[in-house]
């Protein structure tokens, strides 16, 4: 396929890249207007679709969502390796990283993790660094446990990140001993270890980096940030800001800082432009390394420092625990997936295509037989992330196995692929419902509401949208007379 070089293609490419721009903050201007082209002609030839008109009226059908986020995955993963920066990541060990300890140390709260954010963090090599690195200080100074998360808006780099394993080009910056540490040897196939080629040896990091590193899709531009995304002790926010306008940079800056705790550093690259801070608050340096922007300690207006990071559970997002695949981590399920692993894998191979396979895991749950349902959805959210439909019926398997932090993360993924669609958040209000927890259910009502004053809301229900209002606001009005109930010593239930 050409690429596109009439007037009139020029135009539609234009019109594609400020799509890109108004949905993830990406701009992509001169030569690197060449990548997006180069995305787009990929992404043409990859549907089949032979003009730009046509592929236009794609990103403006009911498929815009997640063919924009195709195009985002293939302009925006980069190369990375670990401890890029020896300069930053050296003071970090040296002066940073045991102050952070120090403080929490003095503050007599040791019972917390030290938290850090890896956001843009592509396929995690940053993150795991991040984490080496805490690890050995918190080793070294006192036992402290270490929580780190990477966030990407590139689902192919999160998949990379979540698997964990590396060849020894990204690895050439780690020390021998933090290497035997971390890392495991293995090899990509039968005859590499008796030939010795060094080209099918890779690095798979260990449990002691997987049990401390969450990988979680989220978009640095969707302002504001969810509210659980906070109480960082530090952030790293690298190559990332390039993309982006100066001003959608200066808010993404203003964002990230404001989620730090007190005392709390965020790092950016060197050339960054940091945004007017308050100075009471926040004190800003150029280093050789980078910008560094550090939250002042004492600041009452502040969260707790011992704000949790988001859960895997945390409906805000998608998320991805590096120790294994989101579905296998699920304590309810597992025996339910380990039991009929090997049939849900034969039957996805053998189906004609996903809507077969869809059809079979509907039939499963129709009948209840959850032990069948569970594992087939597992296998077809894997092949196909960005399908609402999966999303929505594992979440209702889940609330019948009771397994409501789960269900909270399918119907979760499902609000995050549709923000639109009322039934997502009509979905978590239930499970919040089952677990009692009010506050909660009464922020989902409430988008529920939201969506259905949407007039761009495109989505066809289930169930009459009269229906569904008269069912929402009957469970407001009950939550409220139950507040009011509690106010006057009653129980709340």
């Amino acid at each position: 396929m050409a690429l596109f070089d009439s007037g009139t293609q020029s135009t539609q490419l234009l019109e594609i890249r400020r799509l890109i721009e108004q949905t993830y903050g990406l701009v992509y201007d001169g030569s690197d207007s060449d990548l997006v082209t180069q995305a787009i002609s990929d992404r043409m030839l990859t549907l089949g679709v032979s003009d730009l008109t046509s592929y236009l009226m794609l990103l403006s059908g009911p498929r815009r969502n997640s063919e924009l986020r195709n195009l985002a995955d293939l302009v925006t993963v980069r190369e990375t390796r670990f401890f890029r920066g020896r300069g930053l990541f050296a003071a970090l060990t040296r002066d940073i990283v045991p102050e952070l300890l120090d403080r929490i140390k003095l503050s007599g709260n040791t019972g917390r993790s030290l938290r850090a954010w890896s956001a843009g963090c592509s396929t995690g090599d940053e993150a795991y660094s991040l984490a080496m690195v805490l690890l050995e200080a918190a080793e070294k100074q006192f036992p402290l446990s270490v929580r780190v998360i990477g966030t990407d808006i590139s689902l192919s780099a999160l998949s990379l990140a979540a698997k964990g394993v590396y060849d020894q080009r990204a690895l050439d910056s780690v020390d021998d001993d933090l290497l035997s540490k971390y890392f495991t040897r293995v090899y990509t196939d039968c005859d590499a270890q008796t030939s010795g080629r060094s080209s099918a040896v890779k690095y798979k990091v260990t449990e002691a980096l997987t049990s401390c590193v969450q990988f979680c899709e989220h978009n640095l531009t969707a302002f504001p940030y969810p509210t659980r995304l906070d109480g960082f002790d530090l952030i790293l926010c690298r190559n990332v800001l390039m993309y982006f306008s100066e001003d959608t940079a200066g808010r993404v800056v203003k964002e990230l800082a404001g989620r730090l705790n007190e005392g709390g550093y965020l790092i950016l690259d060197p050339w960054a432009t940091r945004p007017c801070l308050p100075e009471s608050r926040f004190q800003s340096s150029q280093c050789s390394y980078g910008a560094v922007i550090k939250k002042a300690p004492g600041d009452s207006r502040r969260r707790q420092s011992g704000a949790t990071l988001p859960s895997i559970s945390d409906p805000c997002f998608s998320s991805h625990p590096a120790k294994t695949q989101v579905t296998d981590g699920d304590p309810a399920a597992s025996d339910v997936l380990g039991c009929a692993r090997a049939t849900s894998a034969l039957e996805l191979h053998e189906a004609s295509d996903r809507e077969e396979a869809m059809r079979r895991a509907r039939a499963y749950a129709d009948r209840g037989e959850w032990s069948k349902a569970l594992p087939l959805l597992s296998e077809l959210a894997q092949e196909a992330s960005t399908d609402p439909e999966i999303h929505l019926l594992m979440g209702e398997v889940y609330v019948q196995i009771a397994n409501f932090d789960a269900a909270l993360r399918s119907f979760g993924r499902l609000a995050y692929l549709e923000p639109h669609n009322p039934i997502a958040h009509w979905r978590m209000a239930y499970v919040y419902r089952l677990m009692g927890e009010h506050s909660s259910e009464m922020s989902q009502l409430q988008n529920v509401l939201r969506c259905l004053e949407d007039p761009d809301r495109s989505y066809d229900l289930d169930i009459s949208e009269d229906m569904l209002l008269h069912a929402c606001t009957s469970r407001i009005e009950a939550l409220r007379q139950l507040r009011r109930e509690a106010r006057r010593g009653g129980p709340l239930s």
